[in-house]
């Protein structure tokens, strides 16, 4: 698995009518597979990097877990591309049995095409929050634009970020 976020390549570039051998920064990606009590539970492509929140933030979306206190223990293996985590709960996957498939016996492997379940317990509808007065959401946008160097250097990568209306608390 790839270490850094970003890779030099070599391209080819047409300017002022011939091409150019050049270098420039791609961003990286890699198989991330997240394996929960044991098992296999998706398989995700991402950037190498904060890998722990992923498999977190994946494991709240698709209502796994509605609290990081649920989380026995959490363990990335950058290597092998795994995040190992262990919840409280052992029978959390039995809950859900139309959201995962299985090509393995006993593995209960999706993708992350198949996006955040709803069906699974614990999964809650959107927050209840009060309106972004315009200005604020406007300066949010600008702020979190500003902060997204890893696209600005490549020009290709996701980013989120959580706000309490005021000011980006995560990024």
């Amino acid at each position: 698995m790839p270490s850094e976020p970003v890779a030099a390549v070599d391209v080819l570039r047409f300017r002022d009518g011939r091409w150019l051998a050049e270098k420039d920064a791609v961003v990286t990606e890699a198989e991330i597979t997240v394996v929960l009590n044991g098992h296999e539970l998706v398989k995700l492509t991402a950037t190498p990097r904060h890998l722990s929140e992923l498999a977190a933030g994946y494991l709240y979306c698709s209502g796994v877990i509605d609290h990081i206190d649920q989380v026995e223990s959490l363990e990335v293996d950058e290597m092998q591309g795994k995040v190992y985590v262990v919840v409280a709960r052992s029978d959390i996957l039995n809950e859900c049995p139309g959201s995962y498939r299985s090509d393995y016996p006993g593995d209960c492997l999706t993708d992350s095409s198949s996006g955040c379940s709803t069906d699974c317990p614990g999964t809650t509808a959107p927050w209840d929050i009060d309106p972004l007065d315009p200005n604020d959401l406007l300066k949010l946008m600008n702020e979190f634009e500003k902060s997204c160097h890893l696209f600005h250097e490549t020009g290709g990568s996701h980013a989120a970020a959580i706000s309490d209306g005021k000011e980006i608390t995560l990024l």
